[in-house]
């Protein structure tokens, strides 16, 4: 629910006109419900907006709100804000039948410079009756949103339960009959992969949940494992992995890496693309930037880095952390910042991705291909993230071979002051003295 603004007393919300049997607020902190009369369904009469006040209701909204449209599917509903404070909307529903289903979604592998994790989407399947399900996205800081018409199921089509739990990343369905349930993950959160696990729950009588286990592989015919439960110490909460992306840096002389990788690489990143393969305007692209190893890296000629610190005052663009070396201790990993010539990101948000070499490896030169990759749900550690030449006009583009992009030797002339320069020196002086003892010679044998 949210403010209504053209009444500071009141708070807002849409509700289904298909609802059946009317509805009711519930408040969370409370575990109540608010009734008409203290006894009855609040519902539509008719009219697009009701007013709920002092326990009952009437057609219209209230002073200073103007009056609503209703549409074939919705109308509003105003209420006292100080009748319900924090509650959500239930549909077709009472505590006498509402046995509740309350899960957490929780995250792993958090990449600092990735810390969007909005609800993901979670189906729940009845495996004797009708298949119940949830679909919403908000982000993590603010309300839910999204909204969810509750719906019987029929013979062969599955009816739909609505989360009413209004905080983002948790999720709360009530009404569940007794039975035993299935749930799985239909849609990740962004910059987070699909939890492929199929969990198994079941509703007693008494209306408690009892979790039985899961199927990793969401392949139900095979062996239930029952140490496959959500973490019942954080409220049933639910993990999804971070997205993660890897690339390699080759010679060219050496593609398939015999000698070691190339270290020392740094790149630049650009999202071009959103999740839904929309293009993104230019002023509203995301610029990252990595170091191989994540060191400091190279300058640029005014002396900045080129790929400075998030942090750095002035900043224009997002660093990312390479993860592709890290130590294990424990439970612990640690990130060892020591350059390998592998890439490693997790966390990167859905879209398109535009990237190109802005410092070569030491010896090499400067790649000039821009290159491009995507990211979604299912960009997983088990699943390689395809990395493409940028097509030409006109022509696909061309995949780069297990992800390992290659560097030519470049000639690398010897550092200003070093033994090398004094080679060269000495030999520019032998040079000049033999070429002036020829001239005197010559000069001499003409005079003669």
């Amino acid at each position: 629910m949210q403010d209504a603004g053209c009444n500071a007393d009141y708070l807002i919300a849409t509700i289904p006109q298909v609802t059946k049997g009317g509805f009711l607020f519930y408040n969370g902190d409370t575990k109540a419900y608010y009734k008409l009369n203290g006894k009855d369904n609040f519902a539509f009469n008719e009219s697009a907006s009701i007013t709920v006040a002092n326990g009952g209701q009437s057609n219209g909204a209230p002073s200073g709100c103007p009056a609503t449209t209703a549409s074939a599917t919705s109308a509003a509903a105003l209420v006292q804000s100080d009748s319900v404070e924090s509650d959500s909307v239930t549909s077709d529903s009472t505590e006498s039948d509402a046995s509740e289903l309350s899960l957490a979604d929780g995250v792993t592998e958090t990449n600092a410079e990735s810390d969007d994790a909005s609800d993901s989407a979670v189906t729940a399947l009845d495996v004797q009756s009708d298949e119940i399900g949830v679909s919403l996205a908000a982000d993590e800081s603010q309300s839910k949103t999204a909204s969810c018409i509750a719906t019987d199921g029929t013979a062969g089509h599955p009816g739909t339960k609505c989360d009413i739990d209004t905080k983002a990343g948790q999720f709360k369905v009530n009404g569940l009959a007794t039975g035993t349930y299935l749930l799985k993950e239909t849609a990740a959160p962004d910059g987070y992969t699909i939890n492929k696990t199929v969990y198994v729950f079941e509703i007693t009588t008494g209306g408690t949940v009892a979790w039985k286990g899961g199927y990793e592989d969401g392949n139900t015919s095979g062996t239930l494992d029952n140490t496959l439960k959500p973490d019942l110490t954080h409220g049933n909460a639910i993990s999804d992995k971070s997205t993660e992306m890897k690339w390699y840096k080759v010679s060219s002389e050496d593609p398939n890496a015999a000698n070691g990788y190339l270290k020392g690489a740094q790149w630049q990143l650009v999202r071009v693309k959103d999740g839904a393969n929309k293009d993104i305007a230019t002023a509203d692209q995301t610029t990252y930037c990595v170091v191989d190893g994540n060191g400091d890296g190279k300058s640029d000629s005014g002396g900045n880095l080129i790929c400075p610190k998030t942090d750095t005052a002035g900043a224009t663009i997002t660093r990312l952390t390479d993860v592709s070396n890290t130590e294990t201790t424990g439970t612990t990993i640690t990130v060892k910042n020591e350059a390998d010539g592998i890439i490693k990101i997790t966390g990167l948000t859905f879209g398109t991705y535009e990237m190109t070499e802005t410092v070569a490896p030491e010896g090499y030169d400067l790649s000039t291909a821009t290159y491009t990759f995507t990211i979604d749900q299912t960009s997983t550690s088990d699943k390689t993230v395809e990395i493409k030449m940028t097509p030409a006009e006109g022509s696909a583009g061309t995949p780069v071979t297990g992800n390992r992009i290659t560097n030519r030797p470049g000639a690398e002339l010897p550092d200003t002051g070093g033994e090398g320069t004094k080679v060269f020196l000495c030999s520019g002086v032998i040079a000049v003295l033999v070429a002036t003892l020829g001239l005197s010679l010559m000069a001499r044998r003409c005079r003669s």
